[in-house]
């Protein structure tokens, strides 16, 4: 499968550009971004969302496969927790609540990847009438 590898990574970075455009307008949704200068295969598509387990089950009630890579920081994970104390890392913490990984693979048309950011846009935008509605 090597001999297909960089035509995936390509195929998933097109993937990628294209969520960037159609999330670019979507409130509340916020792409991770790449530091200047890098090259990623965008194994993932990871974006920061409010109230992500809900995100997440509004996808999933659209059989839509996002996933939580990492919902546990690192200084929280069994093996180093002890060790770590009570160390606060905030941003590390907030990440772990926030983080989402919407599907991203070679063959992913665009047509599914607007039903994706559809489906996503219209349930942070219920979220937010919910949440107006009941004065948060």
């Amino acid at each position: 499968k090597l001999r297909h590898l960089e035509g995936w990574n390509e195929a998933r970075r097109e993937r990628a550009a294209g969520y960037d455009l159609l999330l670019a307008d979507v409130e509340g949704v916020d792409p991770l971004a790449l530091a200047d200068g890098a090259v990623s295969s965008r194994h993932q598509y990871v974006v920061t969302v409010p109230e992500r387990d809900a995100a997440l089950d509004a996808l999933a009630e659209r059989g839509i496969g996002a996933g939580v890579h990492y919902p546990v920081p690192l200084h929280r994970q069994p093996a180093l927790e002890e060790r770590m104390g009570d160390v606060s890392l905030p941003n590390s913490e907030w990440l772990a609540d926030h983080v989402l990984s919407l599907p991203i693979f070679p063959e992913l048309t665009p047509e599914q990847q607007e039903q994706v950011v559809a489906a996503l846009a219209e349930h942070l935008e219920q979220a937010g009438a919910s949440s107006a509605a009941l004065g948060a």
